[in-house]
This record gives structure tokens, sequence and C-alpha cells, in this order.
């Protein structure tokens, strides 16, 4: 058993290493000729970029058959949240054009019949306002549920990272209030772009 979050950390490093026999002749930490520096600036454009089209970078490359080689959604996802030094350029400017060419809200999650779902005792369907805050708190930080807690002596009962996670990708449409103003109140106190490699 793991943390989901641990998984995709090492499988990203990994998905990002070179083949074997593929390291450039000075070392590991060199970036070769075909990589550029991934800088906070860029890890910035992509996050936001991200989040106007309102899709994974799974989705984005879903479907398509002229995606890079080695190039996938968990490549991106670390590209976001730099646990890499350098990116592959052909690879980048492939998904910065996508992105360029993707309308808004491409891969927003469509609501149906939102005014009729129904929600548990003690919890709401999320207000349109707080939902675009967690959204927007999300892509000013980098941050995810699990740094929004860390020392949290003074958590809500019941509020965990699953639900926060639920919220974040749009898959739980309800929640407790209360909980929603917590993690919107600390999303509040944290620093811009908090996740720096």
């Amino acid at each position: 058993m793991a943390r989901q979050s641990h998984l995709d950390f090492v499988l990203t490093r990994w998905a990002n290493l070179p083949d074997r026999g593929a390291a450039p002749a000075s070392g590991a930490r060199s970036i070769s000729a075909a990589s550029i520096p991934l800088t906070p600036e860029m890890s910035r454009q992509l996050r936001a970029e991200l989040g106007r089209v309102a899709g994974t970078p799974a989705e984005l490359l879903a479907k398509r058959d002229d995606v890079p080689r080695g190039l996938n959604g968990r490549i991106v996802k670390g590209w976001v949240y730099r646990e890499v030094k350098a990116v592959d350029a052909a690879s980048w400017n492939f998904v910065i054009a996508l992105l360029a060419q993707t309308p808004d809200k491409a891969f927003a999650r469509p609501i149906s019949g939102r005014r009729n779902m129904k929600a548990a005792p003690g919890r709401i369907v999320i207000p349109d306002k707080d939902r675009a805050a967690l959204q927007a708190h999300r892509n000013r930080t980098g941050a995810g549920g699990a740094i929004v807690l860390n020392g949290a002596t003074d958590k809500p009962p019941g509020l965990s990272l699953g639900m926060i996670a639920g919220w974040l990708s749009g898959r739980t449409r309800t929640a407790d209030p209360a909980h929603i103003r917590y993690v919107l109140k600390r999303y509040a106190r944290l620093p811009d772009n908090i996740i720096r490699r």
C-alpha cells in the first residue's frame, strides 16, 4: 500500500529519466540539447492554461495520434509541479501549442440536473463561487489538499484529503459548508506558487 500522491511523484520522476544508455556523457544532471530548463514561469503558464481549459494533462492528450513519442499525462503533470528540472523542448512546444488552440472550458464536466441534485444531510451543492475560489487558489498556489491540511490541528471532523481532491477535480459536487469555509480560509493563507523543486 502507498499514498497515491507518493506513487504519482515516483512514477512521474521515473517517466522523465532517460532511456538506458541515453544519459549525456557529461553526467546525469546535464541537460541535453533537446531539453530546456523548466522555470517557475513555465509551470505557472501551464497551470493557468490547464485551468482555463478545465482539463487535466491526461485529458488534454487523450485520443490524439500526434503526441510526441514518450509524452503522456503523467509527464506533463510533473511539469506542472516542477518535479523535474528540464523538459523535452519538442514535447513542451507541442503541449503549449495544443493548449493555445483549445477553447476555454473545453473539458469542463456538464452538471445535469443541478437544481434537483440531492445532498446528504448537513451537506449542500457547492456554490459556483466557492468552486471557482477553490480552483483559483489551486492555480495560484499549486497546492493540493495535503499541503492545505499540513499542520492543521483544528481540522473539522470528517474533512479528508480525498474530499478536497474530489472538489478540485469536480468529481464531488456536495460538501459540508463548514468544510468548504475551512479549506478556503487555509488556502487563502498560502503563498503563491508554494510548490517549488
